[in-house]
């Protein structure tokens, strides 16, 4: 839950955008983000491990896929970090 604004997300991508620096903020700032990036990879703090909702597969209502982040210009994921467990 940090950066705690969009304002703030977007001013602190916007002073660490550096090739040698990956970004990971929360799921909520990472499309605002990959707008104003150059430079810096973007990396999710999570993902799901399903491509979509396809029938069988069920909803997941609230996670976010490799597909979705894909699109969005995510390149890299946490997964399993310590407070995701």
């Amino acid at each position: 839950m940090n950066p705690q604004s969009e304002a703030d997300a977007l001013a602190l991508a916007r002073a660490t955008d550096d090739d040698r620096i990956i970004l990971a903020p929360p799921a909520l700032y990472l499309e605002p983000i990959s707008k104003i990036v150059k430079k810096s990879p973007l990396c999710a703090q999570n993902m799901f491990w399903a491509e979509d909702g396809s029938p069988g597969q069920g909803a997941h209502t609230g996670e976010i896929s490799p597909r979705e982040l894909k699109d969005i210009g995510v390149k890299f994921a946490i997964i399993g970090h310590s407070e995701r467990r």
